[in-house]
C-alpha cells in the first residue's frame, strides 16, 4: 500500500510506501513533478500540486499552478502510477485546490481557489475519466471584484 501527497508550493506529488504498522516509509518514495504554469502571474509560475487523493484504483492530483487536475492509473503491488489520457483542463486561471468524491454518486467536486468557483464532473471510474457537468459560483455577485 502507498501513501501519497501534493507536496504544497512545489511541483511535485510523492508516493511512499507504507510499512506494515501502515506508516510511510521514506526508502522506497517517488518523487513525481508536473511541469507547467497557468495565467495568473504571482500564483501561477509553475505547477503547484495542492491535492492528492487515491480513489478507485486511480490518483487524482490537483494542480493549483497549471489549472488542471492529473489522473492516473496506480499499481498498489509496485507503486508505479501512469497518467491517463490527457490533464484535465479547468477554466483558465481558476486554481483548483482540492477534490472530494461523492459517496453514493459518480460525482467529483473540485475547490478552485483563485476564482472562487467550485467544478462538479462526472466521474467514470472504470477509466477514471472527468466530464465537467456544471461550475457554481462561490461568491456573492457584489464581492466580485473586491
Amino acid at each position: 500500500m502507498y501513501f501519497s501527497y501534493g507536496y504544497k508550493g512545489t511541483s511535485n506529488f510523492v508516493f511512499f510506501p507504507l510499512n506494515d504498522s501502515s506508516l510511510p516509509e521514506e526508502k522506497g518514495a517517488q518523487i513525481n513533478e508536473i511541469d507547467g504554469r497557468g495565467p495568473h502571474p504571482d500564483r501561477q509560475d509553475h505547477s503547484y500540486c495542492h491535492h492528492a487523493l487515491f480513489y478507485k484504483g486511480y490518483l487524482y492530483v490537483v494542480d493549483l499552478g497549471t489549472d488542471t487536475i492529473s489522473v492516473y492509473r496506480f499499481n498498489d503491488t509496485n507503486g508505479e502510477a501512469t497518467l491517463v489520457g490527457d490533464r484535465t483542463k479547468t477554466e483558465a486561471g481558476a486554481g483548483p485546490r482540492h477534490i472530494i468524491f461523492h459517496p453514493n454518486k459518480p460525482l467529483a467536486f473540485v475547490c478552485n481557489e483563485l476564482n472562487s468557483t467550485t467544478n462538479v464532473y462526472q466521474t467514470d471510474t472504470s477509466l477514471g475519466q472527468l466530464k465537467l457537468l456544471q461550475t457554481i459560483k462561490t461568491r456573492r455577485q457584489e464581492d466580485e471584484n473586491g
